[in-house]
């Protein structure tokens, strides 16, 4: 057998090329047409996500314990403690002085410092409430 130049013709192979991948995409080519997501969808997605987000960055400053912890006001602590050691429990005290920002953490303890009867002595307060109710412990 030759072609049409008089040369010998090369056999036909015997296999058939591999079918197309039966998974991904049938074309990988430039005229692939992609969908495209409808503006309308595209703003109503993305506003939501406004929404959302404002409303997460609002209830983490307002809602006490997230990024605002509820403290006490160190000078009506003060005041507090040092009314209790005069009225309650009948002690010669003045200058009283608590930390800043205590938390106002139910069950917790911090100490204030006190001169009964010009004697610098140390007052446990602990909190009873989320309302900023406290106890004030007798001087030892």
């Amino acid at each position: 057998m030759t072609n049409s130049y008089g040369a010998p013709a090369t056999p036909a192979p015997g296999w058939a090329p591999a079918p197309p991948a039966q998974w991904g995409p049938a074309s990988t080519g430039p005229n692939e047409r992609r969908r495209r997501i409808p503006p309308k969808l595209a703003v109503a997605v993305a506003g939501s996500a406004v929404v959302v987000v404002a409303l997460v960055v609002v209830l983490a400053l307002v809602w006490p314990g997230l990024l605002h912890t509820k403290v006490f006001d160190t000078a009506a602590v003060q005041q507090g403690v040092l009314s209790v050691l005069r009225d309650d429990y009948r002690l010669d005290a003045d200058l009283v002085a608590c930390p800043p920002d205590q938390p106002v953490t139910v069950g917790s303890r911090f100490s204030c410092s006190a001169q009964i009867a010009g004697v610098p002595t140390t007052i446990t307060v602990t909190v009873l409430s989320t309302d900023g109710r406290f106890e004030v412990a007798r001087p030892q």
